[in-house]
């Protein structure tokens, strides 16, 4: 929607797009009945290469997608696949309240915000009861209860479990579905640590839809990532960005993922792209105070912070006062009195038996304020620890949580796992992450004689 009434020409469009063709439309409404407009202008020289209008009911508005997408391959002379084709020339039919409910479920997910979620979990679920056949909104479903884990909306055993019954009925409706597909691959990575199985679903997804950004987002951030694959995920990061460069969750994971690879100045160019794009985008400002505090800039990360917290919900007073009081930690202690007000405020929340904090991030806290005998989640030692995020499989965000013997145990033992599953060694170098809490039972066992255990 960024062109939207935009006073930018074609060519305009086209550099900044990296496009060779745009496709302007629009659609109008009356009753039952939808008229969809489509011109296919050649950036080079403005040539109008093909118009046309449909006059179709509003149930086969899937139908006109997909003749819109044979048309256009045709007109640019791009060679479709068998398989392509076939899928492009399937009938789907939906009702229209439920597709219209399905787009405001996906406006309000790629929000990223608490309230955007489960806002978005709430259209979702009222396009599925409208019309219990739509596949894309089961999908959809899957995503937001995917994503609801990531940014603390619900604890992992409350969100996986139904990402993974939402993505299954989509791909029982529509096994072509590259959307359930990179739901399901998500969900299997994150939280049954199920790596083999989370990359057949990734390269289904992008074998039934090449074209999908999101297949490629998650292919990177959640497989390739944790296999310590980096170059590859930089690379299909790229790809989903090719692929959609006005998202901005993409543009701001494309940061994260430089960051995660230890590319902290290309990184910081990322996210300063993403913040020019929409600076009330809350993730680019939270996630960019991860990069700040690793590498030092307190201050400019605390302010950071402030403004990820306002533009995510939180009541201004309650932001400024919290970023004070991290202000005033760090200027009376250095990074060891900051480090100590983050873990107070870890360990006031779990106190308050709020799930959202995982004990391994307390752990993390411990280690940052110099706590070495501590950092180590409150867990029975043999136990399987269930929170641990997927950072601790590599990222070592410059702390000296790896340095204590049992960490030096657990996370050889993460890579063990993953190895034993795909067979393939995963340096602890450049081992990435994705960034919500897994929770496999058979993954994580501490020992602390520092030997590693069987995972």
């Amino acid at each position: 929607m960024s062109y939207k009434h935009t006073d930018k020409t074609v060519s305009q469009i086209g550099r900044e797009l990296g496009v060779d063709y745009i496709l302007e439309g629009s659609v109008r409404r009356e009753g039952e009945k939808a008229r969809v407009s489509a011109q296919l202008i050649r950036v080079s020289d403005q040539t109008h290469l093909w118009a046309k209008n449909y006059d179709r009911d509003m149930h086969d508005l899937l139908g006109i997608e997909n003749e819109l997408g044979k048309t256009i391959a045709q007109q640019v002379q791009v060679n479709l696949s068998p398989q392509r084709q076939m899928e492009l020339s399937k009938m789907r039919t939906v009702d229209p309240e439920a597709y219209d409910l399905y787009l405001k479920g996906r406006f309000y997910w790629n929000q990223r915000t608490s309230a955007g979620n489960k806002e978005s979990i709430g259209y979702f679920k009222q396009a599925t009861a409208k019309d219990p056949n739509f596949a894309l909104a089961y999908a959809g479903l899957a995503d937001a209860y995917n994503f609801g884990n990531i940014i603390g909306d619900y604890s992992p055993k409350d969100s996986f479990p139904e990402a993974r019954e939402a993505a299954i009925k989509a791909i029982a409706l529509d096994p072509s579905l590259a959307e359930a597909h990179a739901a399901l691959g998500m969900e299997k990575s994150h939280y049954e640590f199920d790596f083999p199985g989370a990359e057949r679903e990734f390269l289904k997804a992008l074998e039934v839809n090449p074209n999908s950004a999101y297949a490629h987002l998650f292919y990177a951030n959640c497989y390739l990532l944790p296999m310590g694959r980096v170059r590859e995920a930089i690379a299909e990061n790229k790809k989903a960005l090719e692929l959609d460069p006005l998202s901005l969750p993409i543009n701001n994971f494309m940061a994260m993922t430089y960051l995660f690879a230890g590319d902290y100045e290309q990184s910081y160019k990322q996210f300063q792209h993403t913040i020019e794009m929409d600076p009330s985008f809350p993730l680019a400002h939270l996630y960019l105070f991860l990069l700040l505090v690793n590498t030092d800039r307190y201050e400019q990360a605390i302010q950071e912070y402030q403004t990820g917290q306002l533009l995510s919900g939180s009541r201004p007073e309650e932001a400024a006062a919290e970023a004070a009081a991290m202000l005033k930690a760090y200027k009376s202690g250095g990074a060891t009195g900051f480090w100590n007000r983050i873990l107070k405020k870890k360990l006031q929340a779990r106190e308050r038996g709020d799930e959202s904090v995982a004990a391994s991030e307390v752990a993390g806290a411990y280690a940052l304020v110099g706590d070495k005998d501590k950092a180590i989640p409150p867990t029975k030692i043999g136990t399987p620890i269930r929170d641990l995020p997927l950072c601790c499989v590599g990222w070592d965000c410059r702390n000296s949580v790896g340095e204590h013997s049992c960490y030096k145990s657990t996370l050889p033992n993460v890579r063990g796992y993953v190895a034993a599953q795909t067979k393939t060694p995963t340096p602890a170098k450049e081992a990435g992450m994705g960034h919500s809490r897994a929770t496999a039972d058979d993954v994580l066992r501490a020992d602390v004689s520092g030997k590693d255990s069987e995972p």
